[in-house]
C-alpha cells in the first residue's frame, strides 16, 4: 500500500474539511469529458449550465475558437462539427476543434473563408453563392451533398 493507515485516516479527515469548506460556501464542482467555457456576459441561463445549446452558445464559441486560433496558432485550422451523443439526447452534440502542425506548416492561411456562425445565421443563400464562386476560382473548397437516410441504402 502506498500510505500507511495514519496517511489515509489524515487523507481522508482533509477531505472531509475541503467537502465542507466546499459547502459552506456554495461551491458546486461539476467534472466533463472536455474543456468548457462559461460566458461571464449571461453565466446563469440554461445555455451555460445544463442545456446543450442556447440562443447565444455556438456564437460564443465560434469567436473562442476563431480567437484562438489567429493568436496562439495562426497556421492552424477551426472547425467544427458532431461532437458526443449521450444517451437521452435526440441528436449529438457540437465541437469545435483547432488543429496544427508541429512543425509549424499552415493547415490554412485564411480565416476568413470558413463561415462564422454569425454569417450563417444572416446569409445562407449568400454563404452557399460565396462557397461556389470560391470553388470555381480553384479554392480548396469542394461542394458537398449529403442524403437523406432514407435513400442511403444497405449493404447486402
Amino acid at each position: 500500500m502506498p500510505f500507511s493507515d495514519e496517511s489515509w485516516t489524515a487523507l481522508d479527515a482533509l477531505g472531509d474539511r475541503v467537502d465542507a469548506d466546499l459547502t459552506a460556501h456554495d461551491v458546486r464542482l461539476t467534472m466533463g469529458g472536455e474543456p468548457t467555457f462559461v460566458s461571464i456576459d449571461d453565466y446563469q441561463s440554461d445555455e451555460w449550465n445544463t442545456d446543450a445549446l442556447g440562443p447565444s452558445k455556438r456564437l460564443r464559441a465560434d469567436e473562442l475558437i476563431r480567437r484562438c486560433t489567429t493568436v496562439s496558432r495562426p497556421a492552424g485550422c477551426c472547425t467544427n462539427g458532431e461532437g458526443k451523443w449521450y444517451p437521452g439526447e435526440p441528436l449529438p452534440r457540437w465541437a469545435f476543434s483547432l488543429f496544427w502542425r508541429r512543425d509549424g506548416v499552415p493547415l490554412w492561411r485564411q480565416l476568413g473563408l470558413l463561415a462564422t456562425e454569425a454569417s450563417m445565421r444572416v446569409r445562407p443563400t449568400t454563404r452557399r453563392g460565396a462557397s461556389l464562386k470560391a470553388w470555381r476560382r480553384g479554392s480548396a473548397l469542394r461542394p458537398v451533398s449529403s442524403s437523406p437516410l432514407s435513400r442511403i441504402r444497405p449493404i447486402a
